[in-house]
């Protein structure tokens, strides 16, 4: 009963629970039968405590075969016999319940004499019914049996072993109940004996399942005590009552005490499961605060190796690395940037630097925390958001060209965000650009006058000026001289090139018309396109916007444009130049019916001396520098470059070229 009311919602206490119970209650009523002088009413007793075996036995074979599957697992032929065993007990049920109005079906006519209870007449089903008994016993036997001797723990063997010994085998006195119906009589020294060697086995395995259900606690062991020991004395007051009327209040409070002793032990549980949980919980925060000590002393060390090894990596690059805060306060300086720059950290860290007043002997350092480049790209009001490349030149300590770059970090101690600046000398590759630009320019300008002469001695021949020329002379004059005008176009696109690089290419923007100029150069190239079968059109819009244009360098970007486009366009194909208002701007659209462009090579279109696969493949000639010279064409006059393109689908290069804030003049 103290299991069903604490434990109840563990499926093998409350199968226990309910085996004990019953077996409560055989007793009980067997006790009854003994104490009661009425004969009708003790044989009435005597039915019931008989009766109770059925139940009994049932809530015995569910608890052993739960019993079993916990330690198992589940078997579906061990559970059907232990519900088919316990359906079988209960089909006697009903004949009990007859006898009970003296039918006499299973323990007989109790009407004996009034010297004896129970006579020795058993009913025609008693003997199935003991078979029954033995049955659902022996099952029961049979898989406490198995649970100890082949259980695979301490707990499923020892459990077997009290199982076998304080509930199967108590069972068998049961058997002595039925021995005076056939013959066999037992004294009252036996029985008695049977009784107290049965009650402290069954005691000790109630003992050991409320321990292994945990509801065995010192004080809910004093609140069981106390409420048993209320329901005993109630008990007894009405049960040695005079008479029903004497016995009505005592019953009264016998189940108010029963209900009240409930709540109380449910309390007293509620309480011990706290302080239980509270003490584990304490145990737990106390095992946490230890391995958290352990967990920050671990994660310090590995902090202070981390940092130990970043100051390393910091102090050992070949690239000096110069930290500050947003108002210039120098953070950190390594070992490389100290040597480019001609400081010692010991002098600079916790300086703060002023552009307009840098401190004496810390020039280099103030040009590199503001680059000149950069002036308003520092300000406190306008910080970076990411990198930002600069390149300076500094003379001291000694001349240097460096390549700077800056990027924000998270905020530093003070609330103050942080910038490192990483400096990278690279005085030896500029060294290397200017000897390269150097020796293009040399060399451009030394192979331009001897190809000049060689075409204008060409031209000579084929103008008739040295004498008539046969028809195959005449085709490899002119092939020699077309090539000598692809070597010459190919030595002026270097020298842009190098123009472009050095910062020498200058642009000359003066407003000016822009539809003029596009028609005048598209007319330059029609020969060009005719001589290969090509269709060049030329449309514009009527009042195009005034534009600040260079025209010789924009005559030689769109002679790029559709140089290339009449190339690469077979014969029979046409190209197709266009000028509109576009936003703020005048778009050129310079559009062809060629062999198009992959996708994959359309973002390195612009760059120097990329030539697409495609166009390799069909026209060997070329140097990949046209483009790259229209891109810089165009972000000098302050516009924007795309292309649009598909293989085989033709090829559209648009120009957006900002209009100038003047009015057109009429």
């Amino acid at each position: 009963f103290f299991i069903l009311t604490t434990d109840y919602r563990d499926k093998i206490a409350r199968y226990f629970a309910i085996t004990a119970v019953f077996g409560a209650l055989i007793n009980i009523f067997a006790f009854l039968y003994h104490t009661i002088d009425s004969i009708d009413l003790a044989r009435q007793v005597r039915v019931i405590s008989q009766s109770m075996s059925i139940p009994f036995i049932g809530a015995l074979l569910l608890y052993s075969v739960v019993l079993y599957e916990k330690h198992f697992g589940v078997e579906r032929l061990f559970r059907l016999v232990g519900y088919g065993c316990a359906a079988l007990m209960a089909w006697f049920v009903p004949f009990f319940v007859l006898d009970f109005a003296g039918g006499g079906h299973v323990i007989g006519p109790l009407l004996g004499p009034s010297s004896e209870v129970l006579t020795p007449e058993p009913g025609p089903l008693l003997a199935y019914y003991i078979a029954a008994f033995l049955i659902g016993w022996g099952f029961s036997v049979y898989l406490m049996a198995r649970l100890w001797l082949k259980g695979n723990t301490r707990d499923a063997r020892l459990m077997g072993v009290l199982m076998l010994f304080c509930m199967n085998l108590p069972i068998l006195t049961r058997l002595f109940g039925y021995g005076p119906w056939y013959g066999i009589e037992s004294s009252d020294f036996l029985t008695l004996g049977i009784t107290f060697l049965t009650g402290p086995i069954f005691a000790f395995g109630v003992t050991y399942a409320i321990m292994r259900h945990k509801v065995f606690n010192l004080r809910l062991i004093a609140a069981e005590l106390f409420v048993f020991g209320m329901w005993c004395f109630v008990f007894f007051r009405a049960l040695l009552a005079d008479s029903w009327a004497a016995a009505t209040p005592d019953l009264i409070l016998l189940a108010a005490t029963m209900v009240l002793g409930v709540f109380l032990i449910r309390s007293v549980l509620e309480e011990v499961e706290q302080r239980e949980r509270l003490s584990v919980l304490m145990r737990e925060l106390k095992i946490l605060n230890e391995t958290l000590e352990k967990r920050v002393e671990d994660r310090t060390a590995e902090l202070s190796r981390s940092k130990t090894h970043i100051e390393q990596v910091v102090e050992n690059l070949t690239a000096g690395l110069i930290e500050y805060t947003s108002d210039y306060r120098i953070v950190r300086i390594n070992r490389t940037a100290e040597e480019f720059l001609g400081v010692k950290r010991g002098g600079v860290i916790g300086k703060t630097l002023k552009k307009k007043t840098p401190i004496a002997g810390l020039e280099s350092l103030s040009s590199v925390i503001f680059p000149e480049t950069a002036a308003d790209y520092m300000k406190p009001k306008d910080q970076p958001t990411g990198a930002r490349l600069e390149e300076i030149a500094i003379v001291s300590p000694v001349h240097r060209e460096l390549q700077l770059t800056t990027a924000p970090i998270p905020t530093l101690e003070g609330g103050k965000r942080g910038f490192i600046t990483l400096i990278r000398d690279i005085s030896r590759e500029k060294q290397i650009d200017r000897s390269k630009s150097e020796f293009l320019t040399v060399a451009a300008h030394q192979l331009r006058t001897p190809l000049t002469a060689i075409r204008w001695t060409l031209k000579l021949f084929l103008d008739g000026g040295a004498g008539r020329v046969s028809k195959a002379q005449r085709e490899v004059l002119e092939d020699g001289y077309r090539a000598g005008n692809n070597m010459l176009r190919i030595i002026t696109d270097l020298l842009h090139v190098v123009r472009i690089e050095e910062g020498r290419f200058g642009f000359s923007l003066i407003p000016g018309d822009i539809g003029k100029v596009t028609e005048e150069a598209v007319a330059e190239l029609q020969a060009l396109a005719s001589a290969k079968n090509i269709k060049l059109t030329f449309e514009k819009t009527p009042a195009l916007p005034v534009v600040l244009l260079d025209a010789e360098k924009y005559k030689i970007a769109l002679q790029n444009l559709v140089d290339n486009a009449i190339k690469y366009t077979l014969p029979e194909g046409h190209v197709r130049v266009a000028l509109a208002p576009q936003n703020g701007s005048v778009r050129l659209s310079v559009a062809d019916s060629g062999i198009g462009i992959a996708k994959e090579d359309q973002p390195r279109l612009f760059t120097r001396f990329f030539r697409a696969k495609r166009a390799m493949e069909m026209f060997t000639d070329g140097s990949g520098l046209g483009l790259f010279i229209v891109k810089s064409i165009v972000e000098g006059h302050g516009g924007t470059i795309k292309v649009t393109s598909e293989l085989g689908m033709g090829t559209t290069i648009s120009i957006d070229i900002p209009q100038a804030d003047v009015k057109r003049k009429k």
